[in-house]
């Protein structure tokens, strides 16, 4: 019966609940340990970045075309092939398109500017430490 209980069900309560925490207290003090000895080294990721050739801004890119009135279709019809031709020949993207016709009629520099500024993905971090008490 449904309110009915057996031994067969105690084996959570016993074994996998006090696990569970077990391994989550290992693993928070594992990573606090990792957090609080981490060096970062910006620069270094700079480097990464622009090992893409600004492909991490492609949806940026593709988000300011749909602003512009064009489908979503239409616009990743445009971007794909200079994702893929930048990707392939290890060329920077965004001469590739302002080289464009089409996107260079519906993005302005500054469109381009703006979609290619990394600060834009960073805009809520300092939300998200004051949400953890880390201000």
């Amino acid at each position: 019966l449904w309110h009915e209980r057996d031994i067969s069900h105690s084996s959570a309560e016993r074994i996998i609940l006090p696990d569970t925490t077990i391994l989550i207290d290992y693993m928070l003090h594992r990573f606090g340990k990792i957090i609080e000895n981490l060096t970062v080294f910006p620069e270094n990721m700079k480097r990464n970045m622009d090992r893409t050739f600004g492909l991490i801004y492609s949806g940026r890119v593709l988000l300011k075309l749909i602003d512009t009135g064009m489908s979503r279709e239409e616009a990743y019809d445009l971007i794909q092939p200079k994702t893929a031709e930048s990707w392939d020949k290890q060329v920077p993207f965004r001469p590739l398109l302002e080289q464009d016709e089409e996107i260079s009629k519906r993005l302005s520099k500054e469109d381009l500017d703006d979609a290619f500024d990394y600060h834009w993905h960073l805009r809520h971090v300092d939300d998200i430490f004051k949400r953890v008490g880390l201000e």
